[in-house]
Formats: C-alpha cells, sequence, structure tokens
C-alpha cells in the first residue's frame, strides 16, 4: 500500500476545496492513501482523521516566539527525519509552497516526485519541486488543485464527510432541545479571523427581523465565542439558540446536514454546508469571492462592491484587512439585503415542511 504525503493548510474550509481533487490525485500517483502534514492544529482537523482515505494526520503547530522557536526547530527536525525514514514516492505540496520551512522540508526529503506550486518570490523553488505547477491566481481554489492533475477538470464531487457521518450520526447526536426546522448561522471565522466577520448588530437584526425562522450559532473557539456572545448576549431572542464551542466538530457538522440552510461568513462552516449540497449563503467583503468563494463548491454568495475590497490576496496576507479602519464592505451590507436572500434559500424546504 503507497501513501502520498500531502503538506497543506490548517483550516477545514480550505480543505473542502482540496478534497474533490485528492481521489484523482491519488489515482494519478498510484497511490491508496494520504498523510498529511498541516501547519497548525484546527478544531475542525478531526474530520480529515475520520476519512478512510487519509491514513495519518500530523502538525508542526508553526505558532512560535521566544524560546519556542527552539521548540519548533526539534520538531521540524523530527519530521524531517520520519519523512526520510518513510520513503514516501510522492510528496504534493498546496498553498505553503511560497513558505521556507515547507520549502526546506520538501528540498531535504528525499522524496523521488515533489509537486507544488510555481511561486516566482519563493526561495530555492527549483530544488524544492521537481514538478511546479503554473496557474493564474485569479482562479477559483478547486481549479488550482484541478491544475495538478492531468485530464481533471474540476468539476466531480466527492463526499468528504458522508462516511464520517454514517459512523457517527446515532452516538454523536447534539443533547440540546432543538426545533425540527433551522437555519446554522456561521456567524465567527476561527483563528484570528475577525477581519471577516460581518459586524454582530447586523446578525441581531437578522434573527430579530425574522421571528418565524430559528437560528443555530455555531462556530469554536475564542474568536466565535466573542463574536456569539455579542450576538446572543442579553437580547433574550426567542428564536436564536447559541451553540457556540458547546459541540463537537462532528455533532456540528450532523446539526448543518440537518439545516435548512446555512448561512455566514467566509470561514470553514459554509464550505462543510456547501460539500454536504445544504444551500449556503456566504458573507463576503475583505476576501475575494471569486478565488476562494465557496460558490466554486455550489454555495451562494452576497457582497458589496467598494473601491478597497476585496483586501484579502491570494497569497494569503490578511495585513490589509486587519488593519483595515472602517470595514465598510462588511458594514454597509445591509441585513436587509441578507435576510431576503436566506428566504430564498428556505423557500424548498419551507414548502416540503408545509406538505
Amino acid at each position: 500500500m503507497k501513501t502520498l504525503l500531502y503538506f497543506g493548510p490548517s483550516g477545514i474550509g480550505d480543505w473542502c476545496f482540496i478534497w474533490p481533487s485528492l481521489p484523482a490525485l491519488l489515482e494519478q500517483h498510484d497511490c491508496d492513501r494520504v498523510h498529511i502534514v498541516m501547519p497548525y492544529r484546527n478544531k475542525g482537523n478531526e474530520l480529515l482523521a475520520l476519512n478512510p482515505l487519509v491514513c495519518e494526520v500530523t502538525y508542526l503547530d508553526r505558532r512560535v516566539s521566544g524560546v519556542s522557536i527552539v521548540a519548533y526547530a526539534f520538531r521540524w527536525l523530527g519530521l524531517l527525519l520520519k519523512l526520510r525514514r518513510r520513503r514516501f514516492p510522492v510528496l504534493v505540496v498546496s498553498y505553503l509552497s511560497n513558505q521556507v520551512d515547507f520549502l526546506l522540508l520538501s528540498t531535504l526529503s528525499g522524496i523521488p516526485v515533489r509537486v507544488g506550486r510555481d511561486f516566482p518570490s519563493a526561495p530555492f523553488l527549483e530544488k524544492a519541486f521537481n514538478r511546479r505547477i503554473h496557474c493564474d491566481s485569479s482562479i477559483g481554489r478547486v481549479h488550482v488543485h484541478a491544475s495538478y492533475l492531468e485530464n481533471w477538470d474540476g468539476s466531480t464531487k466527492v463526499a468528504m464527510f458522508d462516511d464520517a457521518l454514517a459512523l457517527t450520526q446515532e452516538q454523536d447526536s447534539v443533547n440540546v432541545d432543538l426545533p425540527d426546522s433551522f437555519v446554522v448561522l456561521a456567524a465567527g471565522g476561527g483563528r484570528e479571523a475577525c477581519w471577516r466577520f460581518w459586524p454582530p448588530q447586523h446578525y441581531q437584526a437578522l434573527v430579530r427581523s425574522n421571528p418565524d425562522i430559528n437560528f443555530v450559532l455555531l462556530g469554536g473557539g475564542q474568536d466565535d465565542l466573542d463574536q456569539a456572545s455579542a450576538i446572543s448576549g442579553e437580547h433574550g431572542f426567542k428564536n436564536l439558540y447559541d451553540l457556540v464551542n458547546k459541540t463537537t466538530m462532528m455533532q456540528g457538522v450532523i446539526l448543518i446536514s440537518r439545516a435548512m440552510a446555512v448561512v455566514g461568513n467566509d470561514t470553514g462552516i459554509p464550505n462543510i454546508a456547501a460539500t454536504l449540497g445544504v444551500p449556503t449563503l456566504v458573507i463576503y467583503g475583505p476576501s475575494n469571492f471569486e478565488i476562494t468563494g465557496a460558490h466554486i463548491l455550489g454555495s451562494e454568495e452576497i457582497h458589496i462592491q467598494v473601491p478597497c475590497s476585496p483586501c484579502f490576496d491570494d497569497r494569503q496576507n490578511p495585513k490589509n484587512a486587519v488593519r483595515c479602519p472602517h470595514r465598510n464592505c462588511m458594514q454597509m451590507l445591509d441585513p436587509d439585503r441578507v435576510a431576503v436572500r436566506v428566504r430564498d434559500l428556505i423557500r424548498p424546504s419551507v414548502a416540503g415542511l408545509a406538505e
């Protein structure tokens, strides 16, 4: 049994874009399973380990400062020795193709076939990869990964969570008294991503103006907790259920699969919903929806046009978005516009319930 080594991003939302190409990538390189290396450990990553195509997930934990850089150096060296010992036949590197520590791992790994994306300014790229992929930075993420393959157009839909759902649906139910029909709000955005949050007062207006719709807040981590608290707080919404950081990731996926629709920021939850075929509306501002947009996976998007948006570029540098003094691309998006789109999304489900 041959294993392909894949250096990929840490966010589960990004993996939703990568996953459609993975089975074809394994077949192209005559491999059976994949060993994934990620830069950070995030809550959603446990979903990958449940998929039968994944044999192992390794984390480098790259958040370093001061003396911790020494610990990181030892982790990096340990991973390099592990890679050389395992003798992987193929290494594929995703968005991390321009990051020095991953380029060094690729260069020194001894793996005969090393595939990575071409970044003109990246150091010693020619030594790191003996197959470099040239692709236009303006194309969508799914299609970026399609360019890693021969004779694959990126249109194949591959179930990322179905097997895991089947295994855990019964024993991993949520012990919360929820209504039969609800809309999931993905109001957070994960690690240090407050710059792409739609404002709490807008989510409040959405909930308040639609008292006949039940909303469930989902997410995890401190940033999402702060956002959820700002939305639900002391407002006493009878149609809002705050489950942020109160479910396992798999419980969250089960709730997403049961929702009439999912609405939220550019984050992992809407991407998961889109892969599950749940009607999804993603709110965009700093992010370029034409590149990172979950609409590539089958969802819908909403944004407003402002002169400085989008400011989050394809090289994954949020500097401009973080420093933005006004965030007009989010502040000026009217909750009434979002509410109209939400009702359009759930209309088929409501009609089905009425029958």
